[in-house]
């Protein structure tokens, strides 16, 4: 017996398209979060700040948009559970 197999056809993953730094930059400037810049953008958050990020260590002033915790830290609690041990 003789085994065929049915290639699925590959496709050659591209690297998307640059990003211009004045159109990231004028985008930041009006956005509200992060996600709101990577969206419009069509890239992931990660990149987003990255790219904001590589920005400021270059010398450009972008503002930091404030971290959005996904739940309240009880520090209280937590300080309990490591004395308890």
């Amino acid at each position: 017996m003789s085994k065929t197999s049915k290639k699925k056809p590959t496709t050659k993953r591209t690297r998307p398209a640059a990003i211009k730094y004045d159109k990231f930059v004028k985008l930041w400037t009006v956005s509200s979060s992060v996600a709101e810049v990577a969206k419009t953008l069509g890239i992931k958050t990660n990149s987003a700040s990255a790219i904001a990020a590589r920005l400021r260590a270059s010398g450009v002033k972008l503002r930091k948009f404030p971290r959005r915790d996904t739940q309240p830290v009880d520090t209280k609690k937590l300080n309990k559970l490591l004395e308890a041990r």
